[in-house]
């Protein structure tokens, strides 16, 4: 085989093509092939249940050797058409090319078919054992052929694929990739584009990500027809008459790998998001970021920013490559100096990076576009990875040289992971911590964006099989990027249409789960690596050799890994883990996460759908009888009966009588004997998921109840009610790191449902430890060691009130429930307190509502409760006048700021033993009766109080209308003060109806932007400001009468929140006064 000089490592360039048959040689090739096709179908004959394993060898030696040829004709057409797709040379040579493999594969179908279903099975066994290494291609075809139809039919579909999907995937590449993008003032393709979405200017990476999603959302339309027709064929063809069990099982039996070992792995990597979300939260405060935006997921962390030459990028590939095996990296340069890495930029240049085998006998071929960026050389790596995988199968038949795409992927990730370990020995610490910050950018690309890629792919072809628009597909991928990420990741409305922007889903539906599987089986490899040193590395070599000559499961069980069980895809996710375990040590201490919750509403009160966030500061704004105040109390609503089941399960007696149940007792009884199973390496035992299942049920059964009774409490009305009027129930999701939903029907029932997690249980002295799947041990987590704290501090309070007899199994269990009870509600806040509206008109009359409630305290003497009113104002009545003002209350300082710098005086409070309550205005050394006082000190009085006593940080404060009767230089000062209550860790909550109360948080959030110096010069504090990320702004709109939706208000650091809303009402009084003076100066000249 010619070489070249070894320059061709040296500076990125286009491929040489010239091993490969021009259009010249092509034709008289293609005419030596047609000649073969025509000789085999002479075989024919010989096709009977007699046959010899010897005659059935020569007939594969003449179909491989009509592949030899086939493969050559059509890599320099494809090669061709992915060097330049606008070129229309190419693109009409391709499509001959897929013409003639067509003609070709049908003339050469009929051994396929005798060999699928035309040979009985004994006489196939016979045969199989003659066929040597090709034994695992050939039996795995006699696996499809209960997917195999007459040949008369695979004939037509071969034909008709050629004018069909491969024509419409053809036309979505050539649309896509002419396709040109402008940021700034520069133009430019998709390559360079991607570069920028890696900028360490936010501003660079939003434009960048806009300019992409911009382009192709319009065209939508176009994209998801052409997206519907492939799928569409997939689904009639080969699930409707191949009778697949589903699409995505066509790739697997295309992957070879059985569809179980595919569900274990994406059940594995959806159960691991978590671990990602607490990454991107880490990595927010990284990069000085309150809050991850999408646009800012493949941000750098400061210290990572390195540009490499072609030359250094593959110096450090190859040199990656032969620290682990010489004879690895020996074959990635061949590959680079035969020319067959096409690496340099240019206009119409297919998107992305491949790596294309050909034939045994021509090393393999590499596209990418080198710009220089360090994840250019991740990418050289890859393929390069992908191309030693091909040379090392080299000695295999064309027929079984390339792997499953799984165990492609395997060897392209394994090489990233050498180049990354390559380059963190030695790294300076502000290096190496961005680079390990981009290497888990890189395997949440791999790993958890791929996955759910795949995800996406299931319900999207059932969608198009059932006739879903293109916009609802968009809102499906939308509810996937929800799901992914959780509250970790601020997402965007355009995002919604980057589903067709992926290639993979138009030219291989469902591969991108073989990145995935390729990624968390490196890490697998990884780890034996690190075990055995340089002594793996043939073992390594050896699974690349095999080429595609076995099926993965048997491979790679050979060496030692049982791929079909979820356990050893949850290793890999423990690897991960521990990468972003280390990632966040690394973080520097700041503030505890803010309270991060998303909470969808369908058909509650008037709301008829919308979504809306819970920030540090959350505004709501609309019309009045919008729904502002049924969203405010419904998520009031859902923390306390959270907390009031929490609080169950901390009281003794409670327990007790739970444990003493029936189904409690046969769950301990099922505990105990699971301690009894051997743990694994880590002392570990995996708990069932049934047995889960079961403690997810006793607790929210607890939940339900509690929800269901707050919920009615709080409304003061029953339960069909609260169903939007026409709708037949409402529903309640709530996305955080566990995900929740309620469903309230007109039937006057609530359901409850939650996200579940695969939990593992380890004996720990006389107590018991738990950990979810994706954490490597509880005692590097700082969550799970928090909770496990904990659970064993109430197991030891509650164990003293408990029969002396109390099994292991009943504590493990408690252990267990517990900890889910706690995790589920990590960022609920205890408190949540709420400042209905109309608070002075119920401190001027609370007095005359208390009074009917005072004769049981007399008694009692306790607290005073308000059962004569309903809902949250009978709790902000009984909660304001059994306020005790303490010394140490912790914004002790801020309450009296409040009542120095609004109504400058002070709120005093009388709690007598016996009498009602009394609250005072002390104003000049007078005290003033609260019920006679002004409108705004008794509007702001129990806030003040509050601020005096039991808020603490973290809770929750859900104040309507906190403008109400104040001069709007007072709602500046109350707007600072709030900011100041965000700023020391409390969350806000807020309706208002005021554009000028709207314009002071703007403010403070345009604040944010400046620098502390800044705001110093300008008379603020370093502390009065507020971070983009930390303010929700939503505004409620009207659909029709009694309908009205929630639409999320545009808000920036640099423009503040938008006062469109208030904006048209100003105005139109504009031009109404404008009418007004023109008609008075016409008057005038009238007179």
């Amino acid at each position: 085989m010619a070489r070249t000089p070894r320059t061709a490592a040296a500076r990125a360039g286009a491929w040489s093509l010239s091993e490969l048959p021009g259009p010249r040689e092509a034709a008289a090739e293609e005419r030596r092939l047609r000649r073969a096709v025509a000789a085999l179908g002479r075989s024919r004959r010989l096709l009977r249940p007699s046959i010899t394993a010897a005659q059935v060898a020569r007939i594969v030696s003449r179909i491989e050797a009509i592949h030899d040829s086939l493969g050559r004709i059509h890599a320099h057409a494809a090669l061709s058409h992915a060097a330049d797709t606008r070129s229309e040379e190419a693109s009409a040579r391709l499509a001959a090319a897929e013409r003639l493999a067509a003609q070709v594969s049908n003339g050469m179908l009929f051994f396929e078919q005798w060999w699928k279903v035309g040979l009985d099975a004994r006489n196939a066994r016979r045969i199989l054992g003659g066929l040597g290494r090709l034994e695992g291609h050939f039996a795995h075809m006699r696996l499809m052929a209960r997917h195999t139809l007459p040949e008369e039919q695979e004939r037509i579909i071969n034909i008709m694929e050629v004018t069909g999907t491969s024509a419409l995937v053809r036309l979505y590449d050539r649309l896509t990739s002419a396709y040109e993008y402008r940021v700034g003032r520069r133009s430019m393709g998709r390559e360079e584009l991607s570069a920028l979405v890696r900028s360490p200017r936010a501003t660079v990476r939003r434009a960048a990500y806009r300019a992409l999603l911009s382009r192709f959302a319009a065209n939508r339309g176009t994209l998801a027809d052409i997206y519907s027709s492939v799928a569409s064929e997939w689904e009639s063809v080969e699930v409707g008459l191949r009778s697949h069990a589903s699409p995505i099982s066509v790739r697997n039996m295309a992957n070879n790998v059985d569809d179980r070992t595919v569900s274990a792995l994406l059940r594995a990597c959806e159960g691991g998001a978590p671990v990602f979300r607490r990454f991107f939260a880490a990595k927010a405060r990284m990069l000085g970021l309150g809050k991850m935006r999408r646009y800012d997921l493949y941000a750098p962390v400061p210290g990572g920013r390195a540009r490499n030459s072609y030359a250094e990028a593959t110096g450090r590939v190859l040199g990656a490559m032969s620290s682990f095996s010489p004879e690895m990296a020996s074959m990635a340069r061949r590959v680079i100096e035969s020319c067959h890495v096409d690496s340099e930029v240019r206009k119409g240049k297919r998107d992305g990076a491949f790596c294309s085998t050909v034939t045994p006998g021509l090393d393999p071929y590499v596209l990418m576009s080198f710009t220089g960026t360090v994840e250019d050389t991740f990418t050289l790596a890859h393929e390069l990875g992908h191309a030693v995988h091909s040379v090392a199968a080299s000695s295999q038949s064309i027929l079984a040289q390339g792997a499953p795409l799984p165990l492609a992927e395997t060897a392209s990730t394994f090489s990233e992971a050498l180049l990354h370990d390559s380059l963190m020995e030695g790294a300076p610490p502000a290096r190496r911590r961005a680079m390990l910050s981009s290497r888990l950018d890189s395997l949440y690309a791999t790993i958890m964006r791929q996955s759910f890629f795949t995800l996406f792919e299931q319900r999207a072809h059932k969608m198009v099989a059932s006739g879903a628009t293109a916009g609802e597909i968009s809102a499906e991928y939308a509810r996937g990027l929800r799901a992914q990420f959780g509250t970790s990741v601020e997402v965007s409305a355009d995002f919604a249409d980057e589903w067709v922007a992926i290639p993979h889903f138009y030219h291989a539906p469902f591969y991108c789960y073989a990145y995935s599987f390729g990624c968390l089986m490196a890490l697998a490899l990884s780890a034996r690596r690190a075990e055995e040193g340089p002594a793996f590395a043939p073992t390594y070599m050896g699974i690349l050799a095999a080429g595609g000559s076995e099926k993965p499961e048997d491979l790679m069980g050979r060496h030692g890994f049982d791929i079909g069980r979820a356990s050893f895809w949850r290793g890999g996710m423990d690897y991960v883990a521990r990468q972003a375990r280390m990632a966040q040590k690394r973080t520097p201490k700041g503030a505890p996460d803010p309270l991060e919750l998303d909470v969808d509403i369908a058909d509650f009160g008037p709301i008829s759908r919308g979504r809306f966030k819970i920030r540090p500061l959350t505004v709501l704004i609309g019309p009045n009888n919008s729904g502002k105040t049924y969203a405010a109390m419904l998520v009031h609503t859902v923390f306390t009966s959270h907390m009031a089941s929490a609080i169950h399960w901390l009281m003794p007696r409670y327990v007790k009588s739970q444990i003493l149940k029936p189904e409690f007792r046969s769950m301990a009884h099922e505990m105990d004997r699971l301690l009894g199973k051997k743990p694994n390496g880590d002392g570990y035992v995996v708990i069932p998921p049934q047995l889960v299942n079961k403690i997810y049920k006793v607790i929210f059964q607890d939940v339900e109840v509690h929800f269901s009774q707050t919920l009615v409490n709080n409304f003061k009305m029953q339960l069909r009610n609260l169903v939007r009027i026409g709708a037949s129930s409402s529903k309640l999701s709530i996305y955080n790191n566990n995900n929740f939903s309620a469903k309230i029907s007109k039937k006057a029932t609530v359901s409850y449902s939650y996200s579940k997690n695969t939990y593992l249980i380890r004996r720990n002295k006389d107590k018991f430890l738990i950990r979810p799947l994706y954490m490597n041990d509880t005692k590097f987590d700082d969550i799970a060691s928090l909770i496990n704290t904990k659970s064993n501090k109430i197991i030891d309070h509650i164990s003293k009130d408990l029969p002396r007899n109390v099994d292991d199994g009943t504590i493990a269990l408690l252990t267990l429930l517990l900890h889910i009870l706690y995790m589920s509600d990590e960022h609920i806040p205890f408190n949540s307190f709420y400042f209905p509206a109309a608070r002075s008109g119920i401190m001027h009359a609370y007095e005359a509502m208390v009074s009917g409630s005072v004769q049981s305290r007399l008694f009692r003497k306790t607290r005073t409760d308000l059962p004569i009113v309903s809902g949250v104002l009978s709790e902000f009545v009984s909660s304001t006048i059994n306020t005790k003002l303490k010394n140490d209350a912790t914004f002790r300082a801020v309450g009296e700021s409040v009542e120095s710098n609004i109504f400058e005086g002070e709120v005093l409070l009388s709690n007598p033993s016996i009498g009602i309550p009394k609250i005072f205005y002390r104003f000049m050394k007078k005290n003033i009766p609260i019920h006679i006082s002004s409108s705004s000190i008794a509007e702001i009085a129990p806030l003040s109080m509050f601020l005096r006593s039991d808020l603490q940080k973290g809770d929750m404060l859900i104040i309507e209308e906190p403008e109400a009767h104040l001069h709007p230089a007072n709602q500046l000062i109350l707007a600072k003060h709030l900011v100041s209550l965000i700023r020391s860790g409390v969350r806000i909550l807020l309706t208002t109806h005021s554009v000028f109360f709207l314009e002071q948080l703007s403010m403070f959030v345009k604040l944010g932007s400046l620098t502390n110096e800044q705001r110093k010069k300008h008379g603020h504090g370093v502390n009065e400001f507020l971070l983009d990320s930390e303010v929700a702004p939503f505004v409620f709109k009207r659909i029709s009468k009694g309908n009205y939706t929630i639409k999320e208000i545009p808000h920036s650091a640099t423009t503040g929140i938008s006062q469109e809303e208030f904006v048209s009402i100003d105005v139109d009084m504009y031009n109404k006064d404008l009418n007004i003076d023109d008609m008075i100066q016409s008057n005038k000249r009238a007179n």
